[in-house]
């Protein structure tokens, strides 16, 4: 079950598309918790996953890794994907070693 959406903003020459993320009910899996999140790019969808001890670490940790994944694409890299106005950042905590990439609003949040 989808427990939290967010559609970012993809411009490119001109054209604004939606890709959304979206992040699912942490589950027990295997061990550990489990939590599901896709990133819906115009080329197709991209899931995975956060793991954690409990269902609060591994939601931490999926979003951590949305924020990763944003930053480190190659719309994220050009400044052509962002949420609400373009250079304030997608509104994702990142993960420590990559605080250093953080634009604007998510910047001033860590």
């Amino acid at each position: 079950m989808i427990i939290a959406r967010r559609t970012l903003t993809l411009r490119q020459q001109g054209q604004d598309r939606p890709v959304e993320v979206t992040l699912a009910t942490p589950r027990f899996e295997t061990g550990c918790w489990l939590c599901a999140y896709e990133i819906h790019w115009p080329s197709g969808p991209r899931r995975f996953y956060g793991a954690g001890a409990d269902s609060m670490q591994a939601l931490v940790i999926a979003m951590q890794m949305v924020s990763a994944e944003l930053y480190t694409s190659a719309a994220g890299k050009a400044g052509e994907l962002f949420f609400e106005t373009p250079g304030t950042g997608f509104g994702f905590p990142a993960p420590p070693s990559m605080r250093d990439l953080l634009t604007e609003e998510d910047a001033r949040s860590v």
